[in-house]
């Protein structure tokens, strides 16, 4: 036999020496082994458990807090109406359009802020020009969850959210059409998104 055979033998056996040419495992170190491997993998089960349920909208309030990005689409319709402080004396119809972005906070005592910057264009009636305008404003407010939706209520008004799964996406619309004092239809649309 050549000494390249012999060794090829040598390392062979070495390597494929059984599991259980090892030392033998102490009494009771195999249970605490696997009782720490189990009771490992029930915490991992049991979070992800909690994970499935609030992905199918078992939510609570503490669930909610935290930062958000705010999307808002907006338009208004303004009719011919008479002006409070003439000349002239009515005001023209408009036609207004516009964005809103910025940036919520909802924290775990119930209160609430906004950041926004609201970005559209007016068309006004009789000299139809088309007046483009920014505005960045911030407030505060207070907010509650209960039963899928998170309900904001601010300085002009109470606006309701649909709360969707996991809490990671608000959506909320509001309207109002012929207010006694001023007729005009406004509307909009608000996204809410999680940032992480």
């Amino acid at each position: 036999m050549s000494l390249r055979a012999v060794s090829l033998a040598a390392l062979l056996a070495t390597v494929s020496l059984p599991a259980y040419a090892q030392a033998p495992v102490p009494p009771g170190q195999a249970l605490q082994t696997l009782a720490a491997d189990v009771a490992g993998l029930k915490a991992r089960v049991d979070s992800l458990e909690a994970n499935v349920a609030k992905l199918n909208g078992n939510l609570t309030a503490a669930d909610l807090v935290g930062t958000y990005a705010i999307y808002q689409f907006q338009t208004e319709l303004t009719a011919n109406v008479p002006n409070p402080t003439p000349p002239p004396p009515f005001l023209p119809a408009s036609i207004a359009a516009g964005v809103t972005t910025g940036i919520v906070t909802l924290n775990a005592d119930g209160s609430g802020s906004v950041s926004t910057t609201d970005s559209g264009s007016t068309l006004t009636q009789g000299v139809w020009t088309l007046t483009p305008s920014t505005h960045n404003s911030s407030s505060n407010f207070t907010w509650a969850y209960a039963n899928g939706v998170l309900s904001v209520t601010a300085n002009d008004g109470v606006f309701n959210f649909n709360v969707g799964p996991s809490g990671g996406v608000l959506v909320g619309v509001f309207s109002a059409f012929n207010r006694s004092t001023q007729p005009f239809a406004d509307a909009g649309l608000i996204i809410v998104v999680r940032q992480h």
